[in-house]
């Protein structure tokens, strides 16, 4: 009974655990990209020009210009170290390098010009470069000071001209130059030096101690020295920031936080705060180890680039959204995040709310996040959701899979799904067919045909990517065979070729604005009406309001961000978002709005430029009712304990009335037990503080005295003699007994006062134990002092 009791105490700490863990937020979710070169990053930098280039130089001397997935290699000639790199002009870059000094590389010769110090010539690195707003000047950071070079036209001179800082005619590093707002930050071993005024600032340094780095966000200054980093007012004021050596400092466009250390990276957004561990570290021999463009953070890490979005999760895991419902009839969208919880948002047009409701967790799916085509709902509480593999029909939470194609190479999938709701019927798109689910027949699918031009019947190869419909047709389009279409609540009619589409290669959607039919082609958006072509590449898919305004326009998911597109703008649209990768089936559109999910969360497009999160709800309830549950137990726990207590001291009352036993004359008085207990403990107490590492004087006297202490009190309780090692007076175990009722007491104390063998104290101990639970097995004592004997020796504290 007594164990059961301790396991039901067991059980509910252990839950109330849990559901502490349960209720501490998980950690926010880092997501970057990775690229990898052949040789260690030294440097990354942006272009001035296109905010989508970026120029990375590595330890042998190369630099790969990058433009999205693009990359070209230039050389420097050399093998030195690239520190830094700045673009000058289209086909010019001002080339930053370790014991090479600074160099001129034309891009398109490959030929370089070098720039030289005087009584150095190129003995002398280059940290950071950084030029005036009218390019007339650059500042040069190198390991012999701040240099300054003249680029106005006509100037033909190779040599930098040297400023002084501070009031040290040394030469001292200088790690970081930046221009910000007309003003020039200088990040140098002497300090910092914010110039205003180029003939007095650079005396006075606002930080007069080592800065390794520097940023500057509207006005306020982030130094970063050799173990902190601190900020600087507009006025002055210095306030503390961060603890510890930081490489690089960065903001965010939400004023999130990013500080960069040698191996991990502090995050910190929305009053969460995120260790994410860099498992090869930044490379710290680097000067220049990362950039913060327009979405991403770069990070230079060995041979590794790590490109950090700058949306990033500012909640738990369970952000990441799969899929999302179109809009149709109402204002309720729904939702399946990848914990495969059910949720609802009301998309309200005019006046959005931001937070959502969570319906519960869908039982019997089997999905992974990108194996998902689309998710609908057809009537209330009634979706249905397709992955490549399988089709789903979800009720009350529920899933049956109602359609399953084999894993095997070369089998049928599932590439498309569309609700009419003019005819009220759901179509499948496939590899190999287009059909109508009925759930009612033998065979779930009915399989329609798709008739060319020519009059030939496709039921074989027609691998369908896009169904739509207007107010009188139902149009289909396959990959590459063109755009098919027929009459409305005609379901058993073939669907005929309205369009050959073979001359944009392949075709990936369709949707329907008004009576305008936009295809997704390998050349970019056709509209079917006029054959007119939107260049865009790179895009993913495109959708439109199904409801309400259809002729405003519609959205364009590219692999990295999106863009509107309305019919009234000219020209061809450019992304906005590219640090998050929007998925196909998770997008619901409304107007020119527009509800948006990926791994990073669920966002609301405004119809302008703005992507504002919401608020993915929680099931607070089950951590609630989980406490409950918990608490409960504990309770039962108590209770029982109380109850079994009580029990014992009624049933030993009733034993000691049958035998006609007084209390006081067996030693029952609790109270005067305890104080003789206590009169033993302060002598061990005495001794045991008078011990020492080597034998003391008077410690054998102390000993004696303790002896007989104990000696005393077996005499005046002499129920101890029930218990056979009692019966040996003066014996070791007779007096390890006795102190064994002492309170908090261990083996190490008992074994140091009595100067016996620890090992001796222990076993004696269990033996104790073990006797008095065979001379009492129903634990029915008649005495109190056995009974505190075996109280303490069971206590976990021994």
């Amino acid at each position: 009974m007594k164990k059961s009791l301790y396991f039901l105490f067991i059980l509910a700490l252990f839950c109330l655990t849990g559901c502490k863990d349960a209720l501490v937020p998980k950690p926010i979710k880092l997501t970057c990209n990775i690229n990898t070169f052949d040789a260690p990053i030294s440097c990354i930098s942006r272009s001035t020009a296109d905010a989508d280039k970026l120029y990375i130089g590595q330890e042998d001397g190369c630099i790969i210009e990058k433009v999205n997935n693009n990359c070209q290699t230039y050389s420097i000639n050399s093998n030195r170290r690239i520190y830094d790199i700045l673009e000058y002009s289209e086909d010019s870059l001002f080339v930053g390098t370790r014991d090479a000094g600074l160099k001129l590389l034309a891009k398109s010769s490959q030929q370089t010009q070098t720039y030289y110090i005087k009584n150095k010539r190129m003995n002398y690195s280059v940290y950071s470069m950084t030029l005036d707003d009218d390019k007339q000047c650059l500042y040069v950071g190198t390991s012999n000071g701040l240099f300054r070079l003249n680029l106005k036209d006509g100037s033909t001179s190779h040599e930098l001209t040297p400023i002084q800082l501070g009031k040290c005619s040394k030469n001292c590093g200088v790690n970081k130059v930046v221009i910000k707002e007309k003003r020039l930050y200088v990040a140098s071993e002497q300090g910092l030096f914010v110039v205003r005024n180029l003939e007095t600032d650079f005396k006075r340094p606002v930080i007069d101690s080592l800065v390794t780095n520097v940023s500057v966000y509207n006005d306020t200054v982030y130094a970063l020295l050799e173990n902190s980093v601190f900020k600087i007012a507009p006025d002055g004021k210095k306030t503390f920031v961060h603890k510890g050596r930081c490489y690089l400092y960065a903001q965010g466009p939400d004023k999130d936080e990013w500080f960069i250390s040698a191996n991990s990276i502090l995050y910190v957004k929305d009053g969460y705060t995120l260790k994410y561990d860099l498992p090869n570290g930044v490379s710290t021999i680097a000067r220049q180890i990362g950039f913060m463009g327009k979405d991403f953070l770069h990070l230079a890490c060995k041979e590794a680039m790590l490109s950090f979005a700058l949306r990033q999760n500012s909640a738990d895991l369970d952000n990441n959204v799969l899929a999302v419902s179109d809009k149709r009839t109402g204002d309720s969208i729904f939702f399946i995040t990848d914990d495969l919880r059910l949720h609802l948002y009301k998309f309200v047009y005019n006046h959005p709310e931001f937070k959502s409701k969570s319906l519960g967790k869908i039982e019997g799916l089997d999905i992974v996040g990108n194996d998902i085509i689309k998710f609908l709902e057809t009537s209330p509480n009634t979706f249905f959701l397709a992955t490549r593999k399988k089709l789903y029909k979800i009720k009350s939470n529920r899933a049956e899979c109602l359609l399953q194609f084999s894993n095997t190479k070369e089998q049928n999938n599932i590439t498309s799904l569309y609700y009419s709701t003019a005819e009220h019927c759901l179509y499948v798109g496939t590899r190999e067919y287009l059909g109508i689910i009925d759930e009612q027949q033998d065979h779930i699918v009915t399989s329609i045909p798709v008739v060319s031009d020519k009059g030939e019947k496709d039921t074989i190869d027609a691998y369908i990517t896009g169904i739509c419909e207007n107010e009188d047709s139902i149009y289909v389009t396959t990959l590459n065979k063109g755009l098919y279409g027929r009459p409305l609540n005609r379901p058993q009619e073939s669907f005929w070729q309205i369009r050959d589409l073979s001359g944009y290669e392949s075709v990936y959607g369709v949707i329907v604005n008004g009576r305008n039919k936009y295809l997704n082609t390998s050349l970019g958006i056709v509209n079917e009406e006029n054959a007119t072509l939107l260049p865009v590449k790179h895009v993913k898919s495109i959708s439109g309001a199904l409801e309400k305004n259809p002729n405003e326009g519609f959205f364009i998911l590219y692999y990295y961000g999106m863009s509107f597109k309305g019919l009234d703008d000219a020209g061809v649209p450019e992304p906005l978002f590219c640090d998050l990768a929007f998925s196909k089936p998770c997008i619901a559109v409304n107007g020119r709005k527009a509800v948006l999910g990926c791994k990073s969360g669920l966002f609301l497009f405004d119809g302008k430029s703005g992507l504002l999160p919401i608020l993915i709800e929680k099931e607070e309830m089950s951590y609630a009712l989980y406490i409950i549950l918990s608490i409960a137990v504990l309770l039962s726990a108590f209770l029982a304990l109380f109850l079994l207590k009580r029990r014992k001291r009624e049933t030993r009352k009733a034993l000691m009335d049958k035998k006609r036993i007084n209390p006081d004359d067996v030693g029952m008085n609790g109270e005067e037990l305890e104080m003789d207990v206590h009169e033993v403990a302060k002598k061990v107490k005495t001794l045991f503080d008078a011990l020492g590492y080597r034998k003391t004087e008077g410690e054998d006297k102390m000993r004696q005295e303790l002896k007989q202490v104990c000696l005393d009190f077996a005499d005046k309780y002499p129920e101890l003699g029930k218990l056979s090692f009692m019966k040996r007076r003066g014996k070791e175990r007779y007096f390890i007994t006795i102190l064994l009722m002492i309170e908090d007491i261990d083996a190490t104390i008992i074994s140091r006062v009595l100067d016996v063998d620890q090992a001796t104290v222990t076993r004696h101990k269990y033996n104790v134990r073990k006797e008095i639970e065979q001379l009492y097995p129903e634990g029915e004592f008649d005495c109190k002092v056995i009974n505190l004997l075996y109280d303490r020796i069971s206590s976990r504290r021994k």
